[in-house]
């Protein structure tokens, strides 16, 4: 299923805009994810980001890259929820 994503060194974050679909509550249980990226499979570790500070600052960055969000970033809109992945490696396929 498509997620917003967005790369920052080498860190990956995420972001929903309902914190109530599947995949969310699925890492709420087990944070292990897996994400095809054009072709490439990433696993990490994903946790809610809690810290005011990184989340405006991934919501930044998602609104940078998704005209959407950016779009709703001046509605006061953004994601429910975002995330960052931790651990990140390159899996063949």
């Amino acid at each position: 299923m498509p997620i917003w994503f967005v790369v920052e060194g080498t860190t990956v974050y995420l972001g929903t805009l309902n914190a109530k679909r599947d995949w969310v509550r699925n890492l709420e249980k087990t944070p292990e994810v897996t994400l095809d990226v054009a072709g490439i499979r990433l696993r990490g570790d994903a946790s809610t980001v809690r810290d005011a500070t990184a989340d405006a600052h991934i919501r930044d960055l998602l609104a940078r890259k998704y005209w959407m969000a950016w779009i709703g970033s001046w509605f006061g809109k953004g994601p429910e929820r975002t995330f960052r992945v931790d651990g990140v490696r390159v899996e063949s396929t």
